[in-house]
């Protein structure tokens, strides 16, 4: 194991319970006769009872199968669903679903103020979460919780409700940098910083976690099926890093000699002297036997795993 391989390594999380606040941008109550064949419609992924859990993960796309924004789609029966995105505020979500009611029976209410919520992660969270939303639903309040759909952690996963839960002795809460560096080890995309709206959800590997290939049409889900008829994309999201501090935040081209090879997104310093993030590669434009150098003056290399090295990881 080299040495920007331990740099990894060394932030993965370690087995013991954590948490730490991560409140909803957007919390909205669906309602009416029509809410969930509404959604289907409008979402990437399958609602219908019977053939998707309570909470489903997957994309708002635009028609030509770009991400405006990601959601959490909680539903209690066909005229009763909560949304939970991370991605869009509230007022641009209610905007976007808006725009496509045209004779729906199909009420949107804004309830973020309402709203808190938590990432978990470590070694017995999944139980702990089940059990402490039963407990609070069954005593009447409204409390939902799901494990992430791209794992960063040990049973790593969100929990949403009106009230702070009463965290189990001995759990700590994390510092941001702590699930920042996980998240990015993991190398799983944010949306919107690494996964945007000039994006497709298959060039970072969310096509199958995401989106439903199944569930018949909805916005995007014609771009949704050729993708995966042809099997391939022009771009991926990969994990890059290097020597130093992270690059500033106006630090954004990749380039071998002069030409432009990617993208840099999110990335984050360690504690000794090294930085990794995720970039957008151009796959028909990057040389993985060439050097990548950053847009920035006096510009550092750059390293850059593909999908195969990061999985050995």
């Amino acid at each position: 194991m080299n040495e920007k391989e331990q740099v990894i390594y060394r932030y993965r999380f370690e087995k013991e319970p954590m948490w730490r606040t991560d409140n909803p941008l957007a919390a909205v109550k669906v309602t009416g006769e029509d809410t969930l064949s509404y959604l289907q419609g409008q979402f990437s992924q399958e609602l219908r009872e019977g053939k998707a859990a309570e909470a489903s993960y997957g994309f708002w796309l635009n028609r030509k199968g770009k991400v405006e924004g990601d959601a959490v789609v909680v539903r209690l029966c066909g005229e009763l669903c909560y949304l939970f995105s991370w991605s869009l505020r509230a007022e641009v979500l209610i905007k976007r679903l808006e725009a496509f009611i045209i004779a729906d029976d199909v009420e949107l209410e804004n309830q973020t103020a309402d709203w808190k919520g938590w990432q978990v992660v470590g070694k017995g969270v999944a139980q702990w979460r089940e059990e402490a939303v039963a407990a609070r639903r069954a005593a009447g309040e409204l409390e939902f919780g799901w494990k992430d759909p791209m794992p960063w952690g040990a049973e790593s996963g969100c929990l949403v409700g009106r009230v702070i839960p009463d965290w189990p002795e001995g759990w700590m809460e994390g510092a941001m940098d702590e699930f920042e560096r996980a998240r990015l080890a993991a190398a799983v995309p944010r949306v919107p910083i690494d996964l945007g709206e000039g994006d497709l959800p298959q060039e970072a590997g969310m096509q199958d976690v995401g989106v439903c290939f199944t569930k018949g049409c909805y916005l995007g889900q014609e771009v949704m099926a050729r993708l995966r008829s042809l099997g391939r994309v022009r771009r991926r999201l990969l994990l890059v890093g290097g020597e130093g501090a992270a690059p500033e935040p106006e630090m954004v081209v990749l380039r071998q000699a002069e030409k432009k090879v990617g993208e840099l997104r999110s990335r984050i310093s360690t504690d000794d002297g090294h930085w990794f993030g995720l970039a957008m590669i151009s796959m028909g434009s990057w040389d993985p036997d060439k050097t990548v150098y950053g847009n920035e003056s006096g510009a550092r290399e750059i390293w850059v795993k593909t999908d195969d090295e990061r999985r050995e990881l």
